[in-house]
């Protein structure tokens, strides 16, 4: 695939992330697939590679989308992907499958998303309900309100 040019010394100043395009389907081994870094809704690098392959890109620290289309094949989406100073993020891209359409995958902070987020607000919920409940019985069976 094309490949973006790389500095040589990685130093604290620097920032990458990191795109592995993976799919399950050996149909899609050998399709090239464009992927595009989204920063705020615009295009800030792009470029193509091979599914099962990897492509690295340097990047400011901040809040990125990683888009992944191919002809004939559902295009996917990873919205909200932290890119930290001095570190590097990596993505799987994937597993890609063969269609149309549109998968977005969205994370939230620590790398969750948000129905993993979702899930967990409402174990928590259902957690505290149960220690209230419990706090209530207690101060019913003392005679307190």
């Amino acid at each position: 695939g094309v490949t973006v040019s790389l500095p040589q010394v990685m130093s604290a100043q620097t920032s990458w992330i990191t795109v592995r395009v993976r799919a399950e389907s050996e149909a899609l081994h050998g399709t090239p697939v464009m992927i595009s870094i989204i920063r705020d809704g615009a295009i800030v690098q792009q470029t193509e590679e091979w599914v099962n392959a990897e492509e690295s890109f340097v990047l400011d620290p901040g809040l990125y989308d990683v888009r992944l289309e191919a002809p004939g094949v559902v295009t996917m989406v990873k919205r909200g992907i932290t890119v930290t100073l001095g570190n590097t993020t990596t993505v799987v891209g994937g597993p890609l499958e063969a269609g149309k359409g549109l998968t977005i995958i969205e994370y939230a902070t620590g790398g969750f998303t948000r129905e993993e987020l979702a899930e967990r607000l409402t174990r928590l919920e259902r957690a505290m309900r149960s220690v209230e409940e419990a706090v209530d019985s207690l101060r019913a069976a003392h005679g307190r309100s």
